[in-house]
Parts: structure tokens; sequence; C-alpha cells
């Protein structure tokens, strides 16, 4: 099984990736990318470096938390002087929008393969319709035990919620990550009751609709049990601590 360790922490962005590359290369994980947050502070600062560090050593850098198109114009801004590769960027959920300006900006279209979570069937509906070409499909979060801790994970992609506070009535209920990507500029309080499916008949209905399909569960709000009892996924993608360390595994 290969891994995708997310690297989503306002400490010194390069030394934890230093200190991750360190800890999993003594492991025995199979590291499909390393995954860092565009809600890591300084990473665009630091993107050339890390991606010259980690290009050294054989590990491929992928972009995650790609939420608003500002963050994609000052990607461009950063890496297209020295970017000659294609690399991975994940979203918490489709938006269109972004996906458009992916598709029209030539420098984009080359070298950014846009890859947008899906958490139900209405999502990866709605990625088929929209023209999604990539065979990879990453469900998020992998299944959340209650509206807390769906909240909880779409702090991690969203970083105005880390200190949300409802104020009043709730005038929307946020059922999915692409549901909040839709509302989430709209200044509006929000209750949080994650749709009841799955994860399994994700895999499962994904499978159906893309046969040669590659599917990345997110170990974030799955524990190992759960994650164990899953099959026909490909790939793990799993937060580390400070440390370096995997804060769940797989099998």
């Amino acid at each position: 099984m290969k891994y995708y360790p997310i690297i989503n922490s306002a400490l010194d962005l390069r030394q934890q990736v230093n200190q991750a590359v360190v800890q999993l290369s003594s492991s025995d994980i199979e590291l499909e990318a390393l995954e860092l947050s565009f809600a890591c502070p300084g990473l665009l600062d630091d993107l050339k470096a890390i991606f010259a560090d980690c290009k050294q050593i054989g590990i491929k850098v992928g972009l995650a938390s790609l939420i608003d198109k500002t963050q994609l114009s000052s990607l461009k801004q950063i890496a297209e002087p020295w970017l000659q590769e294609t690399i991975e960027v994940f979203a918490p959920a489709l938006d269109t929008e972004i996906m458009k300006t992916i598709q029209e900006d030539p420098w984009m279209s080359q070298y950014l393969r846009y890859i947008p979570g899906v958490y139900c069937q209405a999502d990866v509906n709605a990625l088929l319709r929209a023209g999604y070409t990539s065979n990879k499909f990453k469900i998020y979060p992998l299944n959340p035990s209650s509206s807390s801790d769906f909240f909880n994970s779409l702090q991690g992609p969203y970083p105005e919620l880390r200190d949300y506070q409802a104020k009043g009535k709730k005038l929307a209920t946020i059922t999915s990550p692409r549901d909040f990507q839709k509302l989430r500029k709209k200044k509006q309080d929000w209750e949080f009751q994650p749709e009841q499916r799955s994860p399994q008949s994700v895999i499962d209905y994904i499978k159906v609709l893309v046969p040669n399909a590659q599917v990345i569960v997110s170990g974030l709000g799955g524990d190992k049990a759960q994650l164990q009892s899953l099959t026909g996924y490909d790939f793990v993608a799993t937060r580390l601590s400070a440390n370096g360390e995997q804060n769940h595994s797989s099998k």
C-alpha cells in the first residue's frame, strides 16, 4: 500500500519535511508522494527548496487543501519559472471555477493535476459531469463518526473554521465538503451534519463507473480498524505529526 503523508501544521515547514523524510525513510512505508497543505504558513516561500531537497532523494511532492483561485495564481507566480514536472494538487471538494481556471491556463493545465475529494456518490457524479478525466479519486473525509468529527475534519483544509463559532440561527446545513466549498464565501452560520454513507459503497461506486480508477482513502477521521475493513482502495492519505510520525496507519 502506498501512502500520501500529509503535513499540515504551523511549525517550520522545511524542518517538518526534513524530519518526515528521515522518519519515513527508515520505516517500511511505501511513499507515493509527500503532501504539503496550502494551509501551512510559508508554503510557497519554501516550495522551491523543498522540491529540490525531495527530488534529490527521489520523493515526489504534492500539494493539498486547494480551496481558492487566489492560491492558484500565487502558486503560478512562484513556481512557473522552475517547475518542470506535473504535480498532483488535492482539494477537499470539487470547485468548478478552480477546475476551469486550471483547464484554461496553459501552464496550469500542463503542470497541475487537480484531484478534488469526493465524500459521497453524488460528489463522484458531479466530478464526472464537470469533465474530470483523471483516474485518481480521493475519498475525504473517510467516515466522520459525529458532527463534531466532521467539523474537525474540515478544519484541516479550511483554516477559517479553526476559529469559527456559530452566533445565531443556522442558515445552511453542511452535509459534505462540497457543500461547504460552495457556501464558504457566504458570511452566515452553518450547521454541520455529515451525510451518512458507507465509504466502502463510495469505493465500489467509483470502481463501477471508472474501472481503472485508483482510489485514495483519507486516514483523517478514521481509525486503523476501520481502514483495514475496507477493500478496493489503492492509497492512504494520512496526517503526520510534528515529528514525522503517522497519526493513522493502514494494512
